[in-house]
């Protein structure tokens, strides 16, 4: 009774959370454990949460994996592989539709696309996107900064990405939330090796955008870059 109360009173801290905070200030393996609330009633649902971030790496993938992928971790049933393939797969058609009349075709429209993106997250996060010839968001993948290391950092992170043939380039933005957007080594090291790694695919990394909550910055407007915006 005791160990029910401890984590009913925790799921209710998270709830409160929530309904304050919306997910901006959730990492990605509190906003599965928040998930599997609904599926895994009494017991503790973080452990699982680290796990499926343990396993697949990032959330975007947790809720893109099959059924049976996500029933390979420990204490996954089925209902639970159900309940987080069901949200993957309304997130995506939620997407598709919104991105509809999404055209990343000129710097402005790029940089406001990720302010309104992070919002007002004050986590240190990077997000992908991909857009197709003429500009039209395909899809998008965010990542912690402990998330983007060398041993994680590889192209097979790259073309895991990659779902559709129609892509042609990607921007990379990242969220710091600091005053003065001044890029870091890893900015430029991020920027050289994504540009690199999508080369061999002929997608071109098109600009890096920086955000801090109120203003972003173009690294290719700034002079970053020697490619052409296509």
């Amino acid at each position: 009774m005791a160990e029910k109360n401890i984590h009913s009173g925790h799921r209710e801290r998270i709830r409160n959370r929530f309904e304050e905070t919306g997910l901006s200030a959730f990492s990605e393996h509190e906003i599965l454990e928040m998930i599997l609330f609904y599926s895994i009633p009494r017991r503790n649902t973080n452990e699982y949460g680290h796990q499926l971030i343990d396993k697949f790496k990032t959330l975007n993938r947790v809720l893109e994996a099959d059924i049976e992928e996500l029933k390979e971790v420990k204490g996954i049933s089925e209902t639970s592989a159900i309940l987080i393939n069901l949200i993957g797969n309304l997130c995506r058609s939620y997407l598709s539709s919104a991105h509809l009349s999404v055209k990343l075709n000129t710097i402005e429209k790029v940089k406001n696309y990720y302010l309104d993106g992070f919002g007002n997250n004050t986590n240190d996060i990077y997000k992908f996107v991909f857009i197709d010839a003429d500009g039209n968001v395909i899809s998008g993948y965010t990542f912690s900064g402990e998330q983007l290391n060398d041993e994680n950092f590889t192209p097979k992170l790259f073309t895991s990405m990659i779902i559709r043939k129609s892509v042609s380039g990607f921007f990379i933005g990242h969220n710091l939330f600091n005053e003065i957007l001044i890029p870091s080594e890893f900015d430029y090291y991020l920027m050289k090796k994504s540009a690199e790694c999508m080369k061999s695919f002929d997608i071109s990394l098109m600009d890096y955008i920086m955000c801090n909550g109120k203003t972003a910055s173009s690294l290719r407007e700034k002079g970053a870059f020697s490619f052409e915006w296509k």
